[in-house]
């Protein structure tokens, strides 16, 4: 279907048009973050400051400790990357190359899960934190983020694309199935 001139300058407005409401708040903000506090709450509101300046940057960052924000952030971040990624590879493991009773009931049932909103557990995980005393502190951060259905389900639908001919061959070479995961599942994708 061909678009006249006129449905192409509309559909270009259109888009003109969102990317503004989209972003004139963040560049309101940043003008705002250089303005004194009287000039941020005048009524009709000022443009430009007068004189622009860096004392709200320098005021919060005396008043709160954005170090210590960022050592957590980047330590939770890091931990949850590490752990979650070896714990849903090693569930994906399992529910792709082992052979146990119920595996396929246990696994439909953590998929269903995933029809579950997230915000749903975020009340229930709070208080279980609360309740092991973890509160306030990096593991009580952590502890909540370090199991994904989704992530085990990604890494077994992936697993179910290796060739089972590499893990017989390991089982040949005499491999057990930890270092079958370790060094046939897990590096495969590096190749």
């Amino acid at each position: 279907m061909f678009m006249t001139k006129r449905e192409k300058w509309l559909i270009y407005g259109l888009m003109i048009l969102a990317t503004l409401v989209t972003v004139v708040p963040f560049i309101w903000m940043i003008i705002t973050s250089f303005k004194t506090q009287a000039e941020s709450i005048a009524f009709p509101p000022i443009l430009l400051p007068a004189n622009p300046g860096f004392q709200a940057y320098g005021k919060i960052l005396h008043e709160m400790p954005f170090g210590s924000f960022y050592f957590n952030s980047i330590v939770s971040t890091l931990v949850i990357v590490i752990l979650q990624t070896l714990i849903a590879a090693m569930a994906a493991y399992g529910f792709s190359r082992l052979r146990f009773k119920g595996r396929d009931v246990l696994f439909m049932l953590c998929i269903s899960i995933l029809m579950v909103p997230g915000q749903i557990f975020l009340i229930p995980q709070f208080l279980t934190v609360e309740k092991i005393g973890l509160l306030n502190s990096i593991p009580g951060l952590v502890l909540p983020g370090l199991f994904s259905i989704y992530s085990a389900f990604l890494l077994r639908q992936f697993f179910l694309s290796v060739p089972k001919e590499l893990e017989e061959a390991a089982i040949m070479d005499g491999y057990n199935h930890l270092t079958i995961f370790f060094k046939i599942i897990v590096l495969t994708p590096t190749y």
